[in-house]
């Protein structure tokens, strides 16, 4: 018994070097820690059942007479047993990959020893199949993380398989005496090793896994710090000093042999080295990505690997590393990579929404902190709040153009421009609102030509003039039953005509003097937010836009023409 045990350790132990090794191996590691995909079935089966033809071809022969053969051949003599490590090898595929994985392995386990020979193969051919469906049973009573998964319980589990084996020898064998003698000679060392081998096995793979995550979160680290430090040249133009600067950290970091940084394909900079890139290669790069909406894989060519950094999909700058070998690129990199291109252009982003932000800035909403009027905030929701046991229906309906206005608010400090549906969309978002607080106060006519729908504005131009009317255009009226607007939008003269008119008091020519003057306006009142539509509109479209207040004792038309500009322009 004692000589088996030492054998079956001999075994064990090659087994456990072999699956060290192969963890050295990152696609073999990447496989373990994902297990979905069908490439990392595909070589989890190969590893596995190489593993398996391993164990059952370096059994331990156990003669009918009691003598043990260390070195098994291929055939088994008459009356002959086989110790090995079948059972391990079944079970742990079980645990890593659920009947996908322990079936095949359990198969093949019983087809090779079916080739074996001997008068008690058929017995070894169904216990090989009942623990490849004992194994993936046992494996949903464990966590699908390989990391969190206690080998001290798996090895105990994997033990109870080895007692499948055990108790089927007894139950079918032709000979119950030969039977009982094999028991006594096997049992308690496979027992034994089975358990020693599967902990072993499992705490390997979870330490090393461990390695793997701590070298991530150090590698992490790492470019978190390059990025916090690169981060700032981002935001403004890329010049060759700031291209400099960002090619020397990305150089370091990633260990390259090169790095080249290119804007509207003429290069800027380039590190220890020029590329050996000819123009096509580059106008290559330039124009692949171009017509890229979202990055989901970078580009390569021989050894080297383009970056993009985009602005509102427009490609802005490219950076081009050259690796000693692409096979260095792992796909944890590439991610991190790819991470780093959104990361950037996500900076450029931000520049110029701090820009939009300062030409929006009495516009309700700034683009880091999404301000909108506490008032009107307040009030909608107590106009919400006195909804709720009234109305459920028009209450949930209301709480829905709330988010819809808060969502038009963010999208609009992000962007430039937007369509006139959307921007209609937020206008009735905030209509809504305002006439379940004030039922029948104002009487709203919208007059729109159905193909402006699809012409881009800036943001907030309707919704602030709007807005600017509900507020002061009715102040001093002395009818509150009559306060009428009109929102109409056309074509006109190869433009787009926006006005909102009101039939309210009107604006003191002191006021509209000081909104075409560019003088300061009282916070309070309609000049701010009218001063600031006719500002944007003149940084935008310099003079090819037009605006223009018509105002009387009788009301207030506000008029707005802007070039005609659409999507794909």
């Amino acid at each position: 018994m004692l000589e088996l045990f030492l054998l079956l350790m001999e075994r064990a132990g090659l087994m456990v070097l072999l699956a060290y090794v192969l963890l050295y191996i990152p696609r073999f590691k990447e496989a373990l820690v994902n297990r979905q995909a069908k490439k990392d079935y595909l070589l989890l089966l190969l590893v596995f059942a190489a593993f398996a033809v391993f164990a059952n071809l370096s059994g331990i022969e156990i003669l009918s007479s009691g003598d043990i053969v260390p070195v098994h051949t291929w055939s088994i003599q008459a009356g002959s047993a086989i110790a090995n490590f079948r059972v391990v090898i079944i079970g742990i595929a079980g645990l890593i990959g659920g009947f996908a994985l322990s079936l095949p392995i359990a198969a093949l386990s019983a087809g090779i020893r079916w080739l074996q020979g001997g008068d008690t193969a058929y017995i070894y051919v169904i216990s090989s199949l009942c623990i490849g469906l004992a194994s993936a049973y046992l494996a949903r009573f464990f966590p699908s993380s390989l990391k969190t998964m206690n080998s001290n319980r798996a090895a105990l589990s994997l033990m109870s398989l080895e007692l499948i084996q055990l108790g089927l020898i007894a139950l079918l064998s032709p000979s119950s005496q030969e039977a009982n003698s094999l028991l006594q000679v096997i049992a308690l060392p496979m027992l034994v090793t089975d358990g020693m081998g599967v902990w072993l096995f499992l705490s390997i793979i979870q330490q090393s896994l461990r390695d793997l995550e701590w070298a991530k979160i150090s590698q992490t680290k790492d470019i978190f710090r390059m990025t916090q430090k690169i981060l700032p040249y981002f935001s403004q133009q890329m010049s060759q000093e700031s291209a400099e600067v960002i090619s020397l950290k990305l150089y370091e970091n990633f260990k390259l042999q090169a790095i080249a940084v290119y804007s509207s394909m003429s290069q800027l900079y380039a590190y220890p080295k020029s590329l050996d890139l000819g123009p096509e290669a580059i106008k290559h790069f330039w124009q692949s990505y171009q017509d890229q909406e979202q990055i989901e894989k970078l580009l390569k060519k021989g050894n080297f690997l383009a970056l993009p950094i985009f602005v509102k999909k427009d490609l802005k700058t490219l950076f081009i590393l050259e690796f000693k070998a692409l096979s260095d690129v792992s796909s944890l990199l590439e991610e991190i990579l790819i991470g780093l291109s959104q990361i950037f252009s996500m900076q450029y982003e931000l520049k110029l929404a701090e820009e939009n932000t300062r030409l929006l800035k009495d516009a309700k909403i700034k683009s880091l902190q999404a301000q909108v009027n506490p008032h009107f905030f307040f009030n909608a929701m107590n106009t919400i709040s006195s909804l709720v046991r009234l109305d459920p229906n028009r209450a949930r309906q209301l709480l829905i153009e709330l988010s819809h206005y808060f969502r038009a608010n963010l999208n609009g400090a992000r962007s430039e421009k937007i369509s006139l549906t959307q921007e209609l969309e937020h206008v009735q978002a905030y209509l809504s609102i305002i006439q379940a607080r004030f039922p029948d106060r104002y009487q709203v006519t919208k007059e729109i030509d159905p193909a402006c729908l699809d012409l881009l504005i800036p943001p907030f131009v309707l919704q602030m003039l709007v807005e600017n009317a509900i507020q002061h255009a009715f102040e001093n009226k002395a009818n509150k039953a009559d306060q009428a607007l009109l929102i109409r939008v056309h074509l006109q003269d190869q433009a787009l005509s926006l006005s909102v008119s009101d039939n309210g008091t009107g604006i003191a020519e002191a006021k509209l003097a000081a909104i075409f003057n560019n003088e300061s306006v009282p916070s309070k009142g309609n000049g701010t937010a009218l001063n600031n539509i006719r500002q944007r509109l003149k940084t935008l479209y310099n003079d090819q836009a037009q605006f223009k207040i018509d105002s009387s004792p009788a009301g207030t038309r506000v008029h707005c023409l802007i070039p005609i500009e659409r999507k794909n322009d």
